[in-house]
């Protein structure tokens, strides 16, 4: 059992050369979200077709 806890970590921090695809990842999924609220708040104002 103890073999993943010493396989998860080196000890020894990696250079950030840029950003990393799970930062890209995150910040579509979070400008999906906050434009998928906010066309439900516009459509939710909007006055009633006839």
């Amino acid at each position: 059992m103890p073999l993943p806890a010493l396989a998860a970590h080196t000890g020894v921090a990696a250079e950030r050369t840029g950003f990393a695809p799970s930062d890209v990842a995150l910040f579509l999924v979070a400008a999906a979200g906050l434009w998928i609220a906010r066309r439900a708040l516009r459509a939710r104002r909007r006055p009633p077709r006839d």
